[in-house]
């Protein structure tokens, strides 16, 4: 269960508050920035508006790409605020890629809104965005933020860190390799184990799903956000049905052997 927990903590919490926080955020800044544009003479302002504050924000946070970048730039805002060295988030840098990434689907993006998104348009509303005063701003939110933080928050998100990080998951993977082989060595069987593992699965299958329904109510309540925990269903789900699977390799094996010791013994 906690290594279900450390795979998928990120991408379905994480990344789904983060999205849903945004989709949610104030655009004005990119709005206006792309509605000032000089190129933007054949579109009504109320279109523009109602565009990129709907479509074009919604298209762009839910590609793949975007979301991978968004995380990987929360991962150090987390590490940052929590104290942990090297760790440093630029935001000139989030804000270049976010536009690198719409002036690369630019196309797509103007077909599925109806509104001609151009570099030009782009560059212009980066400018706006990146400028001294905007980034002062953010720079001095972000500076905030790791001031107000208190040590207990400070070691809430440093655990939450550890949780998610590739080295607790291969600590949990050597620790249920371990597992398994203790328990052949205990019930001297090389096959006996495939049944505890089977109700292991099926056990975390349930206590998935649990927890997917869990998350969604506690994190909707609190933050009014509606996060997607599809994944978390889909490993629940299979995780069960795995546990079923194995479990009738257990008998196939267990009625085979009791079948050739029958034999053995006639």
């Amino acid at each position: 269960m906690l290594l279900v927990i450390s795979s998928t903590m990120k991408k379905t919490i994480v990344k789904e508050i983060m999205v849903g926080t945004m989709k949610n955020a104030d655009t004005s800044v990119f709005v206006k920035g792309i509605t000032n544009s000089s190129d933007n003479s054949n579109t009504s302002n109320n279109e523009i508006n109602e565009a990129l504050n709907n479509e074009v924000v919604s298209e762009i946070l839910q590609s793949e790409e975007v979301q991978e970048m968004l995380t990987d730039y929360m991962d150090e805002f987390l590490k940052d605020i929590s104290g942990e060295e090297d760790a440093n988030v630029d935001t000139v840098a989030l804000e270049k890629d976010i536009m690198e990434y719409i002036k690369d689907n630019k196309e797509t993006l103007s077909e599925k809104t109806g509104v001609e998104i151009t570099d030009e348009m782009i560059d212009e509303a980066s400018e706006k965005i990146n400028s001294y005063d905007n980034q002062q701003y953010l720079n001095q939110t972000i500076n905030n933020i790791k001031n107000n933080v208190t040590p207990q928050e400070k070691k809430a998100i440093k655990t939450f860190n550890y949780i998610i990080s590739p080295k607790l998951r291969y600590l949990i993977i050597g620790l249920i390799v371990l597992n398994i082989t203790l328990i052949m060595i205990i019930d001297k069987s090389l096959y006996k184990w495939i049944k505890t593992v089977s109700k292991a699965v099926s056990l975390t299958g349930i206590s998935t799903l649990i927890l997917s329904f869990g998350t969604t109510y506690i994190i909707s309540k609190i933050t009014n956000i509606s996060i997607n925990v599809k994944t978390l269903n889909i490993i629940g789900i299979s995780m069960i049905i795995s546990g079923i699977i194995v479990l009738i390799i257990y008998k196939v094996i267990e009625r085979k052997y009791k079948k050739e010791q029958k034999n053995e013994i006639s």
